[in-house]
């Protein structure tokens, strides 16, 4: 009897007397194989990520509402040559002098530039 090279999944010969053993250790390790990408997939499931974009003007506060706390909100003007960027994040106890992580979203406060700006937040 010869196995899969990557799962080593038993591969039933016709020379080989049928046993049920073969086909339950196949069933055992794929059951296990399985369950392992179940946990994977929930954890996957479980990261929000958030790509988008914003215009706002000098002096007015811009709120964006992601539906979900953000563990991190990075922004960068949108289409500038320059480094225009923030970030905030949990580790900073969610606050940046221009920006403040919330429990839905993220508020850009009246300080920062006006125009177009692009984000990533993850949560």
């Amino acid at each position: 009897m010869q196995q899969t090279e990557t799962y080593k999944l038993n591969l039933i010969e016709t020379s080989d007397p049928f046993s049920p053993q073969a086909l339950n250790e196949n069933t055992q390790k794929l059951e296990e194989v399985v369950e392992d990408m179940d946990r994977r997939i929930q954890v996957f499931e479980a990261q929000k990520i958030v790509v988008g974009s914003y215009t706002t003007s000098v002096g007015n506060n811009f709120f964006y509402d992601l539906g979900f706390h953000p563990k991190l909100v990075l922004i960068s003007a949108a289409g500038s040559l320059t480094a225009d960027q923030i970030m905030s994040s949990d580790s900073e106890h969610g606050e940046h002098n221009n920006l403040k992580l919330t429990e839905t979203g993220f508020l850009v406060r009246a300080v920062f530039c006006s125009g177009q700006y692009s984000f990533l937040a993850i949560g």
